[in-house]
């Protein structure tokens, strides 16, 4: 399964607990060196959307065990996946439509498998797609890379948005405190400066030039 972090945000109804957005973006090019082609969602949709067999997800980062619904809406359009959920009431969900609610989340990611596509001389276009599931992120990494850092801005937006929602006591569920605070310290420690190294030692043995930190997060299964 590939996974692509293109999509945006277009609107959430806190009340009626809808979230509506793009999943992927049709004719742009990503880090990855790819493109999706107009067209090549439409298909599977059709077969597999909420017309077809119903068996495309909204997750949460991609996490099977943490699904938000199956949106209730979805069709490719000339932008991009457009989807329209309606969130289930499970901690993540809760979390996540705060977040939404926040403005703290602005993209959303897409898995798939693909079924057609075409070297081009500066990119590859993909052509068709068996899509599995779209996620809400966090932050637009390719999961089939390995996660080099995020923009600070944004990290420290949420990081605003969680501790805000911490504060708030609007949430019922124990469990939903206890993953706040666990992306609360996840944001925290990715942004904790490099510590120096030890000065030399008196025997002359002088330390080496530090290396960058790779920043990388652990998914914790509940």
């Amino acid at each position: 399964m590939e996974i692509k972090t293109s999509g945006r945000v277009t609107d959430v109804d806190v009340a009626k607990r809808i979230v509506t957005g793009f999943f992927t973006s049709t004719g742009t090019l990503d880090s990855d060196g790819d493109v999706f082609a107009e067209g090549a969602f439409t298909k599977t949709i059709a077969e597999m959307g909420p017309k077809g067999k119903n068996r495309i997800w909204h997750l949460w980062q991609h996490d099977t065990d943490k699904p938000l619904n199956k949106p209730y809406f979805l069709e490719e359009r000339k932008e991009g996946t457009y989807f329209e959920t309606k969130m289930i009431n499970t901690p993540f969900a809760e979390m996540a439509l705060a977040l939404y609610a926040e403005k703290a989340i602005s993209e959303h990611s897409v898995g798939f498998i693909t079924l057609k596509d075409e070297e081009k001389t500066e990119f590859r276009l993909i052509k068709e797609v068996r899509m599995l599931e779209g996620s809400t992120v966090l932050w637009g990494a390719n999961e089939n890379t390995p996660f080099a850092g995020f923009k600070a801005e944004n990290a420290v937006t949420q990081l605003a948005a969680l501790e805000k929602l911490l504060r708030s006591g609007a949430f019922k569920q124990d469990e939903v405190f206890e993953l706040i605070e666990l992306k609360i310290a996840q944001i925290k420690q990715a942004l904790e400066p490099v510590k120096p190294l030890e000065p030399q030692n008196a025997d002359g043995a002088g330390a080496t030039t530090p290396k960058p930190r790779a920043i990388e997060f652990v998914t914790i299964k509940n």
